[in-house]
């Protein structure tokens, strides 16, 4: 069954850089080692996200990983930096 909903009682979400209202999906990998995983074995686990389809930032709140803070390089690849701030 589709939800339904009035559009009038949504908010809009903007990039948080540029204010554009377009964005695209984009996907972020997750290596599982062997060593921590269940089932003994190494896993790339892939996580949804979404970027501005105009800059390339991905908003604070898309971020599927919070502990993972991106730090962008160029247009086209973010670095990612793990536990910095």
């Amino acid at each position: 069954m589709e939800a339904q909903f009035d559009i009038h009682k949504t908010t809009g979400v903007v990039c948080e850089e540029c204010k554009n209202p377009t964005f695209r999906p984009v996907v972020f990998l997750r290596k599982i080692s062997r060593f921590v995983s269940p089932d003994a074995q190494d896993h790339v686990v892939p996580m949804d996200s979404m970027e501005c389809a105009n800059c390339g930032h991905i908003n604070k709140d898309f971020n599927p990983s919070p502990e993972v803070h991106l730090e962008e390089k160029s247009e086209d690849s973010p670095i990612i930096k793990l536990g910095e701030e």
